[in-house]
């Protein structure tokens, strides 16, 4: 999950004998534990229900999902929150750059810096905060 962005996902229930539920109605209750942010549950009235949440902090939270006043299996969930910043494009292409063929991922560093891996020439590019290669 990203601080400060929605995070959504689909709960889908099923009957005692494991088949899926093909209508709602059932009491299905989302929290993060220990922390104040609301969640929001939409039955589907297919027996699917989706569930999201904008979380504030940035860390890792325990997700409870209850169904009917019981834990689904793996409940509570470990989700962890992270922030981000918004990279500005940069003044060239990225395959003009240093003769960059295959950009492939990103990491952003907390004091601006970012870096590019080339899956092709298996080498990792790395910029300061004002996009200049280093």
């Amino acid at each position: 999950s990203i601080k400060g962005l929605k995070t959504e996902f689909t709960i889908t229930t099923k009957d005692d004998n494991g088949d899926h539920c093909t209508r709602g109605g059932s009491q299905v209750s989302v929290e993060l534990e220990g922390v104040a942010d609301p969640t929001q549950v939409t039955d589907t009235m297919d027996g699917s229900y989706v569930a999201c949440f904008v979380p504030q902090e940035v860390g890792e939270v325990k997700l409870l999902v209850l169904v009917d006043g019981e834990h689904i299996k793996g409940s509570p969930y470990s989700v962890l929150v992270r922030d981000y910043r918004l990279l500005k494009k940069p003044s060239k292409s990225l395959n003009k750059i240093g003769g960059m063929r295959y950009p492939w991922g990103i990491a952003v560093s907390r004091n601006g810096m970012w870096a590019v891996t080339d899956w092709d020439k298996h080498c990792v590019y790395m910029f300061d905060k004002d996009d200049r290669l280093v």
